[in-house]
């Protein structure tokens, strides 16, 4: 609905930034509807500068933005109350600074993880995190989406490597956090409270990561176990032995149709370092991983991704111990349910990503959190229709006292300028 604030925004921004900045046209604000709702426009600044202005003027109007890199996970959160506008960072894609002596990188917010490891090849070095879908994830949405993939059991995540950050709060400020800055904003560790916040927050224009050299060797065996069962048991066996893993992931791709992928559950194990140090603990595995080979990447991105495409996915977090133990009733509870998910975890972190049968019975995704809470864990469904979004919390409880969560809200976007109702700090 186009109110009269709406009106007023949409028409101060045509007049300072143009068409080639301002799109109202149905087709990009289409690309851009998060759970069914289409903003008035789609502002896609080519600086910080630029995004700077159009948050100031969302501010004095009262209107609503979005943040967005490239959409990739849109999806997560509960529907907006309010959609006036997508501010999009991608423009915003330049390398700032490599520093190869000093192990740091500076990069706009708008540059994708792909585009990132291209600079940092060639030095022979890399920023150690491994979202999926590297060549569309931005660092922008990389740090707002707290990403991470198998790597975080052997590097850490991503707050490990951050040590600056820009973004711009609700009334149109440039803040900075990290790096050389003495005192953060408003007292706050502003990089910590910027990952994960899913744009709530802020937008983040510009980051400095820590890198570290990449490894000589970087290969990945894949072992086909009978059941899911015997796959977690040879997950935990290998967690356990003499190994210094890159990751431990474990892989159920059954019912998969949209890929031609492995029918058996899979054990994936991936070793990195010098290339010497890669081939003994190959041999060392190799007798704990009956038939297993070496596969491509390519392989490795297909059988992940089949875990977090479709209408209906969640993440379940646990104890890494719990989860392997937890594997085969999660499987058999989803047949009783009459639903047949694609699995992928992170064993060695406990994380498991769930890609259900659309309609997925809302019954299941409730045992689940049940079961979470029951393990002192954490589900957060990532996609659900629409409708469905109104009928169980997308979030789930967080340990963090709600009110805590919207005194930071209000101090860095009092007037709900960034995603109003989309997340748990919402008012």
């Amino acid at each position: 609905m186009l109110t009269p604030a709406v009106v007023e925004f949409a028409e101060r921004l045509a007049a300072e930034f143009g068409a080639d900045v301002v799109d109202t046209g149905t087709e990009g604000r289409a690309a851009c509807a998060v759970d069914g709702v289409m903003p008035a426009a789609v502002i896609a600044p080519a600086d910080r500068i630029g995004i700077g202005r159009a948050v100031a003027l969302a501010e004095q109007c009262g209107a609503a933005l979005v943040p967005r890199g490239n959409g990739t996970h849109a999806h997560v959160g509960a529907p907006p109350e309010r959609y006036d506008a997508a501010l999009c960072t991608r423009r915003l894609d330049r390398i700032l600074r490599h520093d190869a002596a000093d192990m740091t990188v500076a990069v706009e917010a708008g540059a994708t993880l792909a585009e990132l490891d291209a600079v940092l090849r060639p030095a022979g070095q890399w920023l150690p995190l491994d979202p999926p879908r590297p060549d569309l994830v931005t660092v922008g949405g990389l740090l707002a989406a707290d990403l991470n993939g198998g790597l975080r059991f052997s590097h850490g995540k991503a707050r490990d490597y951050l040590i600056g950050v820009r973004a711009f709060t609700g009334d149109g400020v440039l803040v900075r956090g990290g790096g050389d800055v003495v005192k953060n904003v408003a007292g706050y560790d502003l990089p910590k409270l910027l990952i994960g916040s899913f744009g709530s927050l802020g937008v983040i224009v510009e980051a400095t990561f820590k890198v570290r050299p990449r490894p000589a060797a970087d290969i990945t065996l894949a072992a086909p176990c009978a059941t899911l069962a015997v796959a977690a048991e040879r997950a935990r066996t290998l967690l356990a032995a003499p190994l210094a893993p890159f990751a431990v992931d474990l892989c159920d791709a059954r019912a998969s149709k949209a890929i031609e992928l492995p029918a058996n559950p899979h054990v994936l194990l991936r070793l990195g370092g010098e290339t010497a140090e890669v081939a003994v603990q190959r041999q060392r595995a190799l007798p704990l991983l009956p038939g297993a080979t070496e596969i491509d990447a390519t392989v490795i991105a297909a059988m992940r991704d089949s875990a977090l495409e479709g209408r209906v996915t969640a993440r379940l977090a646990l104890l890494p111990t719990d989860l392997l133990g937890l594997l085969p009733v999660i499987a058999a509870e989803a047949d009783r349910f009459g639903t047949h998910p694609r699995l992928f975890a992170h064993a060695g972190s406990g994380i498991l990503r769930l890609q259900l049968d659309d309609p997925a019975p809302l019954p299941y995704l409730h045992w689940l959190r049940f079961l979470a809470h029951q393990h002192a864990g954490h589900l957060q469904i990532e996609r659900l229709p629409t409708e469905a979004k109104h009928e169980i919390d997308v979030w789930g409880p967080t340990p963090t006292p709600i009110d805590l969560l919207r005194r930071v809200k209000l101090s860095l976007d009092p007037h709900q300028t960034f995603s109003p109702g989309r997340n748990l700090a919402s008012l």
